[in-house]
Formats: structure tokens, sequence, C-alpha cells
């Protein structure tokens, strides 16, 4: 019997959070003098974590930040970010109810994202979802993040699941076999499922989906209407 596990991303895979980090971007570059971002500015600029996300900001606002102000850039950048309550994030159509229907037949899943896991947990508790994932893992968990495998690779050992002398993916548990599988809308989800040798599934409705198609992931889906039977159909 094979044990089915679903690794998820959040921005723009689960939720639209694109005005929430606008702000909070938005208010670290006003404070040092700095025009605010348009929200399709942001929108370009995230999917590498918050430190990335100042970065471009700053870049695309005037002189790059010297890399010495970024504690003190990301103290605030989280700061404000966690002011904003997530009030404009918005959860994509259908997705959470599918996911508890996969969770329902015994499907085990996981966030990974490059998001700081304090907001990534609020995000999830906020939507009263945060109960059917068994692990999550940020940027800020692990020495490394996405788009490098062993931001998987680490998750998943977290959740009791690690690769056999054969390379194959066993649950440490029942030491049933594994069929893993990463979702995401982004380049670095479909790089970092093939590190880590995971099946890659890529939600197109997003910004950085075109630059992911050229990646080749596995499977692809335009919308979340009937995603765990879709899910289900491909994992037998």
């Amino acid at each position: 019997m094979t044990h089915h596990v679903l690794l998820c991303d959040l921005d723009g895979t689960l939720i639209d959070g694109d005005k929430d980090l606008q702000t909070a971007l938005g208010d670290v570059l006003e404070a040092s003098g700095r025009r605010r971002p348009s929200l399709d500015e942001v929108r370009r600029m995230i999917g590498d974590g918050a430190i990335k996300l100042i970065e471009r900001g700053f870049a695309a606002t005037g002189a790059e930040l010297d890399p010495e102000e970024m504690p003190g850039k990301l103290a605030l950048f989280l700061e404000r970010y966690d002011a904003t309550e997530m009030k404009d994030t918005e959860v994509i159509a259908h997705v959470f109810p599918e996911l508890r229907k996969l969770h329902s037949d015994g499907w085990q899943i996981g966030l990974c994202t490059n998001k700081p896991s304090k907001p990534a947990d609020f995000i999830l508790r906020k939507f009263g979802i945060r109960d059917i994932f068994s692990g999550i893992a940020g940027g800020d968990s692990y020495p490394v993040k996405k788009p490098h495998g062993d931001h998987i690779t680490l998750l998943l050992k977290d959740m009791g699941i690690r690769k056999n002398e054969q390379g194959q993916w066993i649950s440490d548990s029942s030491g049933e076999d594994c069929h893993v599988f990463m979702l995401g809308d982004n380049k670095n989800d479909v790089l970092s499922a093939q590190g880590a040798g995971v099946t890659s599934l890529l939600y197109t409705q997003s910004v950085g989906a075109p630059k992911a198609r050229a990646e080749n992931p596995d499977h692809q889906f335009s919308t979340y209407a009937n995603f765990a039977s879709a899910l289900t159909r491909i994992a037998r």
C-alpha cells in the first residue's frame, strides 16, 4: 500500500496575499524615503522569501540596499506584515475544501513556503485549515529554502518520511512506500521538487507560472475545482 503526501507552497498557490505584502513592503520603503511600489511590481518580486522581496523593493525604487541594513529592514518588514493581520489576504477558490478531502482520504499534507514560518502559520490558523498540516517549513526553518531540494527533504524528514537505501520515499512510522507531490505556482517549487525527487504539480493561475512551465512540471492545474479527485487519479 502506498502512503500519499502533498506538500504545498503558500503565496500564489493557496492564497493571494499580495496586497498585504505590498502594504508591509511599502511601509519599509516609505520609512527609508522611497516610494511605495505598485501591486503589479510587488507581484513580480514575490516568490523567494522576505529578504529577496525587500532587496527587490529597494532596487526598484532607487539604490540597492546595503546588506548591513538588511537585519533592521527585515525586522521592520515582519513587524509591519504582522500588523496587517492579513486582512486583505484571500484564499484561492476551492483549494481548502479540496485539501480537506485529501486529508480525509488519508493524505499527509505539509506546507513548504519561502515565507517566514510565523506568518505562514498565522495564515493557516486564520483560515481554519492549520489542523490538516502535519508539518510547516518556512523560509527561515532550515539553512536552505526553495529552489533547493533540501527544503523539501528536511520538511519530509520532520514529517517522518525519508528515502531508503534504494532511493524510495518511505514512512518511518508504517514502513509504507510514499508517493510525494509538491504543489506550487513558481519555478522555485518545480525546481525544488526536481531536486528532491518528488512529483511536481504546477498551479498555473499566477504571475510566476509562465517561467515555471519552462521547467517542465510533471502535472499542471488551472483550477482547484475537483482537485482532490484529479490528484487521486494521478496518484494511482
